[in-house]
């Protein structure tokens, strides 16, 4: 995703390009989109799909600052004035899947599970899908180019939680 070469190379072709970028792993997510972009462009790839998150510094007026969503967010303008003919927007949840291992509920002081967030525990606001969603949400993009290849944003939910409802599903 830092090789502008390698990246036209594996791009051509291909009708479509489904791209994303791990912040988690260090990633300069600006960058890689820009580059992701060009690459695309220059390859000639028809459908580009970025999976992207709301700019949470905009939404806030600069109340919040949430890199991870806020950087993925700036890529969104490169893409809707790059030219492609069909190019769409997927919106990711937080996955079940991220609740094993580290961001699990943790044992907390007083002996029960859960987590230390500046959150309302029965507030209903997480986004929640299984990761496996993902690629039948991309193939159908792919699959309907004229019905969401004009910047639609699709977003992939099918629960929205509090995080008590979390901690009652997992027992």
């Amino acid at each position: 995703m830092t090789n502008i070469d390698l990246l036209t190379e594996a791009f051509k072709n291909v009708y479509g390009v489904f791209v994303v970028t791990n912040f988690w792993e260090g990633a300069d997510e600006i960058a890689q989109g820009k580059i992701a972009v060009q690459a695309a462009k220059d390859a000639g790839v028809t459908h580009f799909i970025w999976s992207t998150l709301p700019n949470v510094g905009k939404i806030s007026n600069g109340k919040f600052e949430v890199p991870h969503f806020t950087g993925k967010a700036k890529v969104d303008e490169l893409i809707k004035g790059a030219g492609f003919e069909y190019y769409t927007f997927v919106q990711p949840p937080f996955y079940y899947q991220n609740l094993s291992g580290q961001m699990g509920a943790q044992k907390q002081q007083d002996g029960s599970m859960g987590w230390t967030l500046p959150i309302d525990p029965t507030k209903k606001v997480i986004h929640m899908a299984d990761i496996n969603d993902l690629g039948k949400v991309v193939a159908g993009a792919f699959l309907n180019p004229k019905k969401v290849g004009n910047g639609s944003y699709l977003s992939l939910a099918t629960e929205l939680n509090s995080f008590d409802d979390v901690l009652k599903h997992s027992k």
